[in-house]
């Protein structure tokens, strides 16, 4: 099972020698910047905080694949046929600075691609199987705005000195998580970042041949302080340290947390991972966001102000790059797309980590980015 799961990153990381060469006269080439909402990260059901279920799934045992329920759903949404696995694109050589650095982040992004994302459910997959289009994928899972000139750099690598028809910039959950909220990115960094990483791409990527604009999107972040008042969500049942609670429960990090159990296993390497595994886990997702879910200590919406303050001006900030932008290169149009930062979720749109989102919750953001560019700009 391993090397079914093993021969899927393989396949991600060849997949685009080769895609440009079958590449439809009729597609365009979509690119996405971003963090874990862009790689489909714990998307999968088979992925929670639950020592067994991880245990299976990182000694190969639980592949992450599609199952029946998820294949019935796309197709109702009118994705059919297999889902391939888009291009994921990997580090690259000029985000080098050290070689233990290297050796750490590549290891990494491998562990993430192979156990924890699910690609073929992030909306920018979605989305390019909607339109037709070449998927690149440079987000990563825990990066923030600060790294967006990072992927652009796996972008100008893996697109291979192709054009580009759309890239997206969509930075939405770890901007806003610190353990302080003083920490917290402000607006001013925020913006400052994505506005170096586009005029970086304007200046390096390689413009249409046949004059046609390049679509470079900023696109709201979401409203992520619902995963943390929205009584609908609290009470989603979820699997979590061994036992059945609700993401309220999980999200205010007072569970028992005995994550390495009593493993029935005897071989050594088990335990050994259990162990490692602990130690990964054991934050739940207050570990993974304190500035968003220490607001379950108190239940005053004044703990949740830096967050929602930060998103507000998150979104006031790209309305004005967008406006700033506008005239840098007129092989590049940078525009805004709103409906992302209105979205309001469900239980079933929330993963059993009840921190990122399933393959419904992704699909609302393909369809809403899709009706936006459609109703506003005929796209």
């Amino acid at each position: 099972m391993l090397k079914l799961r093993l021969s899927r990153l393989l396949f991600i990381s060849t997949t685009f020698f080769v895609g440009f060469a079958a590449h439809s006269a009729n597609a365009g080439t979509i690119a996405v910047i971003g963090d874990s909402i862009s790689t489909g990260g714990a998307s999968h059901t088979a992925l929670a905080f639950d020592i067994d279920r991880m245990e299976t799934v990182f000694n190969g045992k639980q592949t992450l694949d599609v199952d029946q329920a998820t294949l019935d759903f796309l197709s109702s949404e009118g994705i059919t046929g297999p889902l391939a696995p888009p291009n994921r694109l990997g580090l690259s050589p000029r985000e080098f600075t050290h070689p233990l650095v290297w050796i750490f982040n590549s290891f990494v992004t491998s562990m993430s691609t192979q156990y924890l994302d699910m690609e073929e459910f992030s909306w920018g997959y979605l989305l390019s199987r909607m339109k037709g289009d070449t998927l690149l994928i440079a987000a990563r899972d825990g990066e923030k705005s600060f790294q967006a000139r990072q992927q652009v750099d796996r972008i100008l690598d893996g697109a291979q000195d192709q054009p580009l028809d759309q890239v997206f910039f969509f930075f939405t959950g770890n901007d806003i998580c610190a353990a302080n909220p003083l920490m917290v990115t402000s607006r001013d960094e925020y913006v400052q970042n994505i506005n170096t990483a586009i005029r970086y791409l304007i200046q390096n990527a390689k413009p249409k041949v046949d004059g046609s604009i390049t679509h470079i999107w900023l696109v709201d972040p979401l409203g992520v302080s619902q995963l943390a008042t929205s009584p609908e969500i609290l009470n989603k049942k979820i699997v979590a340290f061994g036992a059945e609670h609700t993401c309220k429960e999980l999200q205010a990090d007072q569970l028992d947390k005995n994550l390495a159990g009593n493993s029935t296993s005897s071989d050594p390497s088990s335990l050994g991972l259990r162990a490692i595994l602990a130690q990964i886990f054991q934050g739940g997702p207050y570990g993974l966001c304190p500035s968003l879910f220490a607001y379950h200590a108190t239940g005053s919406l004044d703990d949740l102000a830096p967050v929602a303050n930060a998103l507000s001006s998150y979104r006031e900030g790209l309305t004005e790059l967008a406006k700033n932008l506008s005239e840098v290169n007129p092989r590049y149009k940078v525009q805004q797309l709103n409906s992302p930062g209105t979205l309001m979720f469900a239980a079933d749109d929330i993963g059993n980590d009840c921190f990122h989102l399933s393959v419904r919750g992704q699909m609302k953001i393909a369809k809403a980015i899709k009706e936006e560019m459609k109703a506003k700009y005929s796209l």
